[in-house]
């Protein structure tokens, strides 16, 4: 899976969205909490040092602007990134569309909504936020392109024409879990025995020549098929703890990892 780092910024804005920063410094969602006057309303934006162009929307982390005329010996846009993804539901683009009819052709432009933040994340945010602990940066799903400007299916070709922020039906970024290393999924998951993840964990950490990193997910999928591996059937088709086979798992691990 490709994934792209971006920068996570929150901007203050006149425009009325869900999330809030009261008097006191503490975000809210609001609906389901009341606005007051001292309140503010904040947009957040997943911003990239990707090359921007005309039409895109950019950011000097304190304001917000769509290019309309690029100038490329214009320094005043060096403080700027460009917008990838926000909550902002007013940020959108101007796209020419040819139309062809028995008449000739003609142009319509239409308005399409930039790729959006999901809640899950704005969520996340806010709890990160009244924590002391914003969140800086975050990973997004990406897909291959093909000559055509369309994602591409054929992994020949993968990386040849660029790739894309991916968005789902609902036009929001796909947000990546964070990962975090694999032993720490160890020494916090109950699911497994002690005696068990120990031995897995030194396993797994003498097969990787430098941190590796996995979701919780793909760990407990990992332990769960090691375990399998590992060991024996008795004859009564039960795991039998006291014929460990390590040479299974350490196999399991190398065509897994």
């Amino acid at each position: 899976m490709k994934t792209k780092t971006l920068n996570v910024v929150m901007i203050a804005t006149t425009t009325k969205t869900n999330l809030v920063l009261s008097a006191f410094n503490t975000l809210f969602l609001s609906p389901p909490m009341e606005v007051k006057n001292t309140d503010k309303y904040q947009c957040l934006c997943f911003t990239s040092n990707d090359k921007f162009e005309e039409n895109d929307w950019v950011t000097d982390g304190k304001t917000i602007s769509q290019v309309i005329y690029l100038n490329v010996d214009d320094s005043d846009m060096d403080e700027y990134r460009k917008i990838e993804a926000t909550t902002n539901p007013e940020l959108k683009l101007y796209v020419a569309e040819t139309l062809a009819s028995a008449s000739g052709y003609s142009k319509k432009t239409n308005d399409i909504l930039i790729p959006q933040i999901p809640q899950s994340f704005i969520e996340s945010y806010i709890k990160a936020y009244n924590e002391g602990t914003p969140i800086l940066t975050v990973d997004v799903e990406m897909f291959a392109l093909n000559a055509h400007g369309s994602e591409s299916f054929s992994p020949e070709i993968f990386g040849k024409y660029g790739y894309k922020i991916k968005t789902n039906s609902s036009n929001e970024v796909i947000v990546v879990e964070p990962k975090i290393p694999i032993y720490e999924i160890f020494q916090n998951n109950n699911k497994v025995g002690i005696f068990f993840t120990q031995q897995l964990a030194n396993r797994v950490n003498s097969f990787l020549k430098e941190p590796k990193f996995y979701t919780k997910e793909e760990v407990i999928l990992l332990v769960t098929n090691a375990f399998k591996a590992g060991y024996e059937r008795s004859d009564s088709g039960y795991p039998n703890t006291d014929n460990h086979t390590k040479p299974n798992i350490e196999k399991f691990i190398q065509q897994n990892l």
